[in-house]
């Protein structure tokens, strides 16, 4: 290729363009995560009828639980982009089948031991600290999410293939069909109506469970029946296990599972550490968390797709195609940002109100804590949307371990001590807390963009040198 035909395809996509398509690719990936996590918040209101032990509970169990799930199957996000990779190349690469059947095997084989450690956390939360009684109360929550690991790690590695080939609504579609009937059975089940047992915490992640494996079973047939699949023949033999796909889909996907699940984990050690300053706080933290993880999903959503589109433009050596889709990612996530920031700070009592009784003389102290907890993540949502973003570039790019690194050592090396510090050793309780925490997302997304810079001019030198 010349350079002249470099600079041209390079100086095709304006910022407004980048924005168009990636709002275009991005919208039913972030609706898809919207409605993901609706039954999720819709099940937390549902829990909260039952008081507030029940949503102190939830403050440490959800976050275990979600943390789990993310370092099992967000490494997938590696099959989606090795996949895109290569339809970037070539639509009708012979490899799309192969690595959708290597991540097929991979997702079967981490089933087992994401189960058991979802057994076993009700003995590590008594180990850290957590009151015995919650944790009971929690039991069921994790025995039932042990059982939906199954149809989890199986459609992880599904939707990552529907998005790498060009199909991001097939997953926003079925949760569209599937959404009303888990919250319905998250009702049933956790409040014992309509003659179904009453399992409590254990009702949100039985009725997950059961609309999973109905979900699992449609996203195979579609991905064997539909037109723009059946070209691909990925449920057709040969079958085979290729232990070099398997170490490339690995390879990328660790360190993404890893950042992503450390970073989850990190949140989770902050949530053992309010559980400290009693269920009132860790109550309030989990409320306010309901309303950050809408901010998270979207921006889950928006990230996912720059990682996406931005794996097309390497795979066609496109680097202007690059760094306008990332800019877009950035206004885009700016956007969002600043309508958290709006209902945060405008709207805090009325959020709260939302799950518990804000006039309670029992919630008061909850209720404070949650405003002060919201005004802390305005701070918060505006600069981790940004770190994001700049993180999934990496990603695209094929650069997944520094965007790793960067975020764990926040985290846990900044993060978690200045949180302790501001929480324990300066006696700022739980706000303290929150506050020492969220410097890690200060530092930490100004050193993602300075390494995406960075990386761009390597690119550019690559494509440079493969075009003489």
């Amino acid at each position: 290729m010349s350079n002249n035909m470099i600079n041209e395809k390079n100086t095709a996509l304006s910022l407004l363009s980048a924005m168009r398509r990636l709002g275009r690719f991005s919208l039913p990936m972030i609706a898809n995560q919207l409605l993901g996590i609706v039954p999720t918040l819709a099940s937390m209101w549902i829990l909260s009828r039952l008081g507030k032990d029940y949503i102190a509970a939830a403050g440490f169990a959800a976050p275990s639980f979600y943390t789990i799930i993310t370092f099992f199957a967000t490494g997938f996000y590696a099959l989606g982009i090795k996949i895109g990779h290569c339809y970037g190349e070539n639509k009708n690469n012979p490899q799309i089948k192969a690595l959708f059947h290597n991540g097929i095997l991979l997702a079967l084989c981490l089933v087992f031991p994401a189960m058991l450690l979802m057994l076993l956390l009700p003995s590590l939360l008594q180990v850290f600290g957590q009151d015995p009684h919650l944790v009971e109360l929690a039991k069921p929550f994790f025995y039932f999410g042990a059982l939906s690991m199954i149809p989890i790690m199986i459609n992880s590695a599904i939707n990552q293939y529907f998005t790498a080939i060009g199909h991001p609504k097939i997953a926003f579609y079925l949760s569209i069909i599937t959404f009303p009937l888990i919250i319905c059975l998250s009702y049933g089940l956790v409040l014992g109506k309509w003659g179904l047992p009453k399992l409590a915490m254990g009702g949100i992640t039985g009725a997950s469970f059961i609309v999973d494996i109905c979900i699992t079973v449609i996203a195979i047939m579609i991905a064997c029946h539909a037109k723009w699949s059946k070209v691909y023949g990925v449920f057709s033999r040969p079958y085979g296990l290729n232990y070099h796909m398997v170490y490339q889909i690995v390879s990328l996907g660790w360190p993404i599972a890893l950042q992503v699940s450390g970073e989850l984990a990190a949140m989770t050690v902050a949530a053992y550490l309010m559980g400290l300053f009693g269920s009132s706080a860790l109550a309030a933290q989990q409320i306010v968390g309901q309303f950050t993880l809408l901010f998270v999903m979207i921006s889950i959503g928006l990230s996912s797709a720059v990682s996406i589109l931005v794996s097309h433009g390497y795979g066609e050596r496109n680097l202007n195609a690059i760094t306008q889709t990332c800019k877009a990612g950035c206004v885009f996530g700016l956007m969002v940002s600043g309508l958290f920031a709006l209902g945060f700070l405008v709207f805090p009592k009325t959020l709260v109100d939302l799950y518990l009784n804000i006039d309670h003389a029992a919630h008061s102290q909850l209720v404070d804590y949650a405003v002060y907890f919201m005004m802390v993540a305005v701070i918060y949502t505006s600069f981790d949307g940004i770190r994001a973003i700049f993180s999934n570039t990496l990603r695209g790019m094929q650069d997944a371990k520094t965007p790793m690194k960067i975020s764990i050592f926040c985290l846990w090396a900044i993060g978690l001590p200045c949180a302790y510090i501001g929480g324990f050793v300066f006696s700022g309780g739980p706000v303290g807390l929150r506050i020492g925490f969220t410097i890690c997302v200060l530092i930490a997304a100004p050193v993602m963009v300075q390494r995406c810079f960075k990386k761009w001019r390597m690119v550019a030198m690559e494509f440079q040198n493969g075009s003489n």
